[in-house]
């Protein structure tokens, strides 16, 4: 909605052309398909010229001409068809095409003869239908995996023997609380966390995600209800605030706007340097938070602000890391960034998670980024807890996760797709899994 007035102010001065820079960057999947749908209704209805910069390729799909910029210069230009068709040439540039386009690549290097020109889901379901398995071919499909249906606000703690490492007891918070502007952020929220957990937690724009992670570490005070870190009350005692907010490290939207320090090294010596420790230890665990998220030690007296937007998101989050956290806690640490600086910050988390044995919460609005790192998924939709389990049995979930402003990944709407054409495939969500399963269809002698 925000959104849709910036550009109403834009509007009210009657432009012939909107250039409009990455406007979807921190929103829902609906957010980004209401922002979208209103900049093309202006181009439609009232003749509007619209430039729109983006790292979503699913929508320059939409534009009527693709523009790739490189270090200052075109590199590619022509229709949506003609440069996503170069799936090869747009990874040179850092860059991606639309999941349809990158699968349909992946299945045509395997053999499959599919359309070049594939930008949707449904017209690759649509390129795949001559190949569907008849109920009397050879054909060895693939059976269906059964899934147990869950309800809402399962946990999924069976056979966990760990205690958890963050739980929270009846949370709820309210801003404003006693006056007229009284908003109710988080209602009776209970989760839990355990020790080593790649959590993801999705939900639409405003739904209270930001709110309830500020306090895992005590930024905010429960209105009512409990935070607990390894058994003990987050707020129980104020004179441990500060090692609280050194085990629970949050890293929040565009980190980098934090950086200020002359050097990278110092600027992620700053944490440690709070924390009291001896000038060798502040420098070794600078030193090895910088090497753990991709920085060279060429770079370490290099000022931040000279760095790339991939590696200035990378020394922001080396701040939080130097000061070895239990929990890293990262909020859309993706936003804004193109495609290679993207899977280079995700890249590294989990590279992270793997080696430090470290618990993440990661906050995203790409589901395709939480199906493909996340054990387990938390779903916050009007400040109450909806779903929480595997990214199978939460993305299980399609219609009631739409209905709250979000969605599933892709492929997952390709594989209903070719469920509803009758192929015996199941659901899926990454472009991994859905080759995997495609080409185990597809290669199978007749």
């Amino acid at each position: 909605q925000k959104q849709r007035i910036a550009i109403a102010g834009i509007l009210a001065m009657k432009p012939g052309c909107i250039v409009l820079d990455e406007p979807t960057a921190m929103l829902d999947p609906s957010g980004r398909r209401e922002v979208i749908e209103t900049v093309l209704r202006l181009n439609r209805d009232e003749g509007i010229s619209v430039i729109l910069i983006t790292h979503y390729m699913e929508e320059a799909v939409r534009a009527d001409r693709v523009i790739v910029m490189d270090n200052g210069m075109i590199a590619m230009e022509g229709s949506p068809k003609q440069i996503f068709s170069k799936v090869e040439e747009l990874k040179s540039y850092g860059l991606d095409a639309p999941q349809a386009a990158e699968l349909a690549f992946m299945l045509r290097k395997e053999g499959i003869e599919l359309p070049s020109d594939i930008l949707t889901m449904f017209e690759l379901a649509a390129g795949l239908r001559p190949f569907k398995p008849g109920e009397s071919s050879s054909w060895q499909s693939v059976p269906p995996i059964q899934k147990e249906e869950i309800p809402p606000l399962a946990e999924a703690t069976a056979g966990r023997s760990a205690s958890p490492i963050l739980e929270t007891k009846d949370l709820s918070f309210i801003y404003n609380v006693g006056s007229t502007f009284a908003q109710t952020a988080l209602d009776n929220i209970n989760i839990t966390i355990y020790p080593g957990e790649f959590v993801g937690l999705i939900g639409h724009t405003g739904s209270g995600k930001s709110t309830l992670i500020q306090h895992f570490n005590a930024i905010l005070p429960a209105s009512s209800g409990q935070v607990l870190l390894n058994g003990e009350d987050v707020k129980a005692d104020k004179s441990k605030l500060r090692s609280i907010r050194q085990r629970v490290g949050l890293v929040f939207q565009y980190p980098e706007h934090q950086l200020f320090e002359m050097t990278i090294l110092k600027d992620v010596s700053f944490g440690p340097e709070s924390m009291k420790l001896s000038s060798e230890e502040v420098k070794e665990r600078a030193e090895q938070a910088l090497l753990a998220v991709g920085i060279d030690r060429e770079l370490f007296d290099k000022s931040p602000f000279d760095l790339s937007g991939g590696q200035k998101r990378r020394v922001a989050i080396a701040g939080v890391l130097a000061m070895r956290p239990e929990v890293l806690i990262l909020d859309e640490p993706t936003a804004g960034l193109d495609p290679r600086g993207r899977d280079e910050i995700l890249e590294r988390i989990k590279t992270m998670r793997d080696t430090l044995n470290i618990t993440v919460i990661l906050i995203s609005h790409s589901m395709e980024d939480v199906a493909k790192l996340a054990d387990r998924i938390i779903v916050i939709n009007k400040g109450r807890l909806s779903f929480a389990g595997t990214p199978g049995e939460v993305f299980s979930h399609v219609d009631e996760l739409e209905s709250m402003g979000l969605a599933a990944p892709q492929t997952t709407y390709l594989m209903r797709e070719l469920k509803s054409n009758g192929w015996r495939v199941d659901d899926v969500y990454t472009l991994a899994d859905a080759r995997d399963i495609l080409l185990s269809l597809l290669l199978s002698p007749r």
